[in-house]
């Protein structure tokens, strides 16, 4: 496709959304220097010593991951010049293009000399590698704004979870090898102590279960340096042995805290203080697996805010979220029960799932909910938003699968916005009396 009037026109229309956009980030973002972050005091001459497979500290696969981010950085150029070349000088997308360029230049910078510093990758190769990707140059293929900006789009988002997924392995792994030599050092300080040994294993097996998510850096070295030194010091100084070891065990359970904290907080949505969707899936699996072993039914309550975009449009995205979160917290106020579990499903849309109960209960709970909401004055700062929501109930049990439980409370969803919104349809009732039910259902 070839660059046209229309498609400038089309993402013209777009700008002040981009402009805003990157106000916030300008606004958010926080400060940083890739000097800051690089061990420095890992480093070594590679002339004095060649570099060998043995010394890397992090995994294959977290370097490899590594290398090929790096190895696209180094097209920054290419980039640049492809993106900002589609727009005007003066538009948005260009002004981002310059912003972007810079930030992940920066990027660059930190993952190489991380990489070099730190003697995680063969120096010849990274750089063999370097000149024979540049030299081969890139293309994206699109000369259409409209086709490079939904690209680009697409490419940032891929990146992002690459860079994630790269760091909560090698995080995970880094936390492992502390717990592990943290349990070495404790138990060559108690001996033979078997009762103690117990314990301690059974500590190190939770903090193993909960190292998830949870940043540790250079603090491995530092921490075996501590413990040889305390190691030697108790076998010195018999009578300091029983503080020490009392010392040494609170740090152990500090940290179990910590990371059983950090645990929760990755199963909840940022926002809302909702379940997020990870932790929905499986916690739908969970009561689907109760309707297979035993008599039992769970009530799934699908919750989607009538017209939300408006708000965003009219009142802007903070006020927009603070309409979720005062949603959020009337469908909590409703749901009780301990038992059951509320989540933000994604975007705009909730979820809730009622243990040991039927439509009919799931009926009467999602209209309290709707009536909680529909009841809310939001102040937004530029306003009072009043704001509704449309509900639909689907029942789960021993013929259940998670597709079918969503896909029915889904149908009876999509009947209430149809019928008007801010209202409750139960699946295979009223609105929604299309909606096929399960044999198990059907009475």
């Amino acid at each position: 496709m070839t660059t046209t009037a229309e498609s400038l026109e089309l993402v013209q229309t777009v700008e002040p959304d981009i402009r805003s956009l990157m106000d916030t980030h300008r606004e958010r973002r926080e400060h940083w220097y890739a000097h800051e972050v690089v061990p420095w005091e890992q480093g070594r001459n590679y002339r004095d010593e060649p570099w060998d497979e043995s010394q890397a500290s992090v995994s294959r696969p977290v370097r490899t991951a590594l290398v090929l981010n790096l190895l696209t950085e180094d097209n920054l150029p290419y980039y640049h010049a492809r993106i900002a070349g589609a727009f005007p000088a003066d538009s948005a997308m260009a002004e981002w293009s310059g912003l972007w360029t810079a930030e992940e230049g920066q990027h660059s910078i930190a993952i190489r000399d991380f990489l070099l510093t730190s003697r995680n990758c063969d120096p010849r190769l990274l750089e063999e590698d370097r000149l024979a990707t540049v030299s081969r140059g890139w293309s994206i293929g699109y000369t259409d704004p409209v086709d490079i900006f939904n690209y680009t789009s697409v490419q940032e988002l891929a990146t992002r979870v690459s860079h994630r997924n790269a760091g909560v392995k090698a995080r995970t792994a880094e936390l492992a090898a502390v717990i592990e030599l943290m349990g070495r050092a404790l138990k060559s300080i108690q001996g033979d102590d078997t009762e103690f040994h117990g314990g301690l294993e059974q500590s190190l097996q939770r903090l193993r279960q909960a190292a998830s998510g949870v940043q540790v850096r250079h603090v491995g070295k530092r921490l075996e340096q501590l413990l040889d030194a305390t190691t030697e010091q108790l076998a010195a100084q018999r009578q300091a042995r029983e503080r020490r070891i009392r010392g040494l065990s609170d740090m152990v359970q500090g940290l179990h805290e910590q990371l059983s904290q950090a645990r929760v907080k990755l199963t909840e949505d940022a926002l809302t203080g909702l379940y997020n969707r990870g932790s929905f899936d499986a916690r739908l699996e969970a009561e689907l697996k109760k309707c297979r072993l035993s008599p039992y039914r769970f009530a799934l309550i699908m919750i989607d805010l009538d017209n939300f975009k408006s708000v965003n449009d009219e009142h802007g995205h903070v006020a927009g979220d603070r309409v979720l979160v005062a949603c959020a917290q009337a469908t909590q106020a409703i749901v009780l029960r301990r038992s059951d579990f509320c989540a933000r499903y994604g975007g705009e849309e909730m979820a809730v799932l009622l243990t040991d109960c039927d439509m009919d209960g799931g009926r009467k709970v999602a209209e309290a909910i709707r009536e909680r909401i529909a009841s809310l004055e939001i102040s937004t700062g530029q306003g009072v938003v009043h704001q509704t929501a449309s509900f639909g109930v689907s029942e789960g049990c021993d013929e259940a699968v998670a597709v079918d439980v969503i896909e029915r409370a889904d149908a009876a969803l999509y009947a209430a916005k149809r019928a008007g919104r801010n209202r409750v349809v139960v699946a295979g009732r009223g609105e929604a009396r299309r909606v096929r039910l399960p044999r198990c259902q059907v009475r």
